[in-house]
Formats: structure tokens, sequence, C-alpha cells
């Protein structure tokens, strides 16, 4: 089965998919267990129950950023549950069967791309003499790839 990525899959409803990314964040509602799942094109909505006892048992152990594949069924969300922000926002797969691939070395409270760009936005970017900083920009652009963002500004730079 064809991997799809978590932006076409309003365009499989009723179809069993397989996707794969990093767990964004994960709601336990008691019976009811959701997982956003994040890959290079956005997030998509995971839902399972008691009723898929596999997944479920599963998905009860991950936690943010551990990359997992999960095979589903696409559902239309009710109206009410649609979520415009979203590219997936009209869809939701129903979780079937789920492999962790990698559990996350990260901490609790890892990078996040706000805190970078604050991080850059409020630090003066300078190497302590008047040469060009560059080496400081590469290293971040390379950091920041390291860690999949696709998206990387420029901090400001300021005087001292």
């Amino acid at each position: 089965m064809e991997r799809i990525v978590t932006s076409a899959t309003p365009e499989h409803i009723g179809e069993t998919i397989t996707v794969s990314g990093w767990i964004h964040s994960k709601r336990d509602h008691g019976k009811v267990l959701f997982v956003d799942l994040r890959d290079r094109t956005g997030l998509l909505q995971v839902v399972t129950g008691p009723w898929a006892k596999e997944s479920y048992d599963v998905l009860q152990t991950v936690s943010g950023e551990d990359v997992v594949t999960i095979v589903g069924k696409v559902a239309a969300r009710p109206e009410k549950l649609i979520n415009p922000a979203l590219a997936s926002g009209t869809v939701e797969l129903q979780a079937e069967q789920v492999t962790i691939l990698n559990h996350s070395e990260v901490p609790k409270a890892g990078f996040s791309l706000v805190r970078l760009r604050v991080l850059f936005s409020s630090q003066g970017v300078h190497s302590g003499s008047s040469r060009d900083p560059t080496w400081i920009l590469v290293s971040q652009f390379r950091l920041l790839s390291s860690l999949y963002f696709l998206k990387w500004e420029k901090p400001k730079r300021t005087r001292h």
C-alpha cells in the first residue's frame, strides 16, 4: 500500500491508506483517543478507541515526536467538527494498525519553531568582532534542517 501525505487525505475518503509522521499531540478522552499526526505537509487527526484494540493499545504508549506509520480508513468529519485551518481538516483517519518506527529522545520541553523564532529575533547575531557572522547563520540553518523545519527565516542583525 502506497503511503499518502496528510494534505492529500481528503481525496481518499472511504479508502484505507497508510500515513507516516511524527506524533504532534495526543488527547485521551477516556474511550476515544485522538492523535495529531504531523508530516512535511501538515497535520492529520487520527482517532481510535477500544473498538480497534490493536491501534488503541499502541497509540496509548506513544508520546510527542515519536515516529509512527498508521494504516486506517479515511472518514469525513461531521460538519460542525471541520477545521478550516488544516488542509486535512475535513477528514480524520480511523486507525486500524499502528507501527512505532522510532521513540523520540526529545525532552518534553523540546524545541519548537515558535521558541526558535523568538530566540532568533530577540538575540543579536554577532561574532564578537566586525567579521561577517555568516557561519552562525549557516550553522543555524543546518540545525533547523536536521530538525526537519521546512521554513527558515534569517535572524535580524542588531548593533550593541
